[in-house]
Parts: C-alpha cells; sequence; structure tokens
C-alpha cells in the first residue's frame, strides 16, 4: 500500500491568497458545508451559476440547491452521506436556480478533515455539465 502524501499546512497568506482564489473563481461553484450539511462559504462562481447572493445563501440547506422532486426523494442527504463514507464523490444531478429554472449540474463533494482528522464537513465544485447539454437533456 502506498502512502499518500499529505500537503504542507498553509501559513496564513498562502491560506488568504488561496481564498481569494475561490471567492473570485467565475466559471464554477464552490461551496463548503458544515457536517449537517448547511452552506458555509459560497463564491462568486455560485452566485453566478445559482443567483442567490452570500447574504442569502449562507446557513441554508445544502438541499435548497435541489428541485423539490430531489429532495423528496432525499437524495442530497444521500450524496453527502456517499461522500462522507467514500472521502470523495462526482456525480451530475439536476439543481436548480434561485429563479426555479433547472440545470444539469457535475458535483465533485469531499469530505473534509480538521488537522486531528476529524469529519469536520464538506466541500463542493459544481459546473454545469455541458455534454448533457448539448446533448439536449434538460
Amino acid at each position: 500500500m502506498q502512502k499518500q502524501e499529505t500537503p504542507a499546512p498553509l501559513s496564513d497568506p498562502q491560506a488568504r491568497r488561496l481564498l481569494r482564489l475561490i471567492d473570485h473563481a467565475t466559471d464554477r461553484a464552490i461551496l463548503l458545508l458544515d457536517p449537517e450539511g448547511a452552506i458555509t462559504r459560497w463564491n462568486s462562481g455560485a452566485g453566478r451559476l445559482f443567483g442567490h447572493g452570500r447574504e442569502d445563501i449562507i446557513g441554508k440547506p445544502f438541499a435548497c440547491l435541489f428541485p423539490e422532486e430531489e429532495r423528496r426523494q432525499g437524495q442530497p442527504g444521500d450524496l453527502l452521506a456517499e461522500a462522507r463514507k467514500l472521502g470523495r464523490i462526482e456525480c451530475e444531478r439536476p439543481l436548480m436556480r434561485k429563479g426555479g429554472s433547472r440545470f444539469w449540474g457535475a458535483l465533485a463533494i469531499l469530505a473534509t478533515r480538521n488537522e486531528a482528522g476529524l469529519f469536520d464537513g464538506f466541500a463542493l465544485g459544481i459546473r454545469v455539465d455541458r455534454t448533457v447539454w448539448l446533448n439536449g437533456r434538460t
């Protein structure tokens, strides 16, 4: 078994630069969730993709980004549970913008751990799944 390389901890200036990069990425949504799935960080790309401002979305459940039928079936919670169990998942799902319009999103969900190795939430990257869009699915 090969040992995974552990990245060096970020210094404060490095962490600030990285957060600025994440916050200003506009081509994809980057979110952080607490362990219960509430949104704790929302970059400008997320605002552009979903139409919610930071002040409207911080503290709301991740599930609010899914259409009602997906929420009723428990799919947002199932995705988080699977990511927590496996460490990381990638999938495509229908998602919903603030005005109610839908799009297919390609999601990467990572279960995150603190310095002590304890689970402390999730990091997500979401982009529009252009292959679905190009093939005419809605």
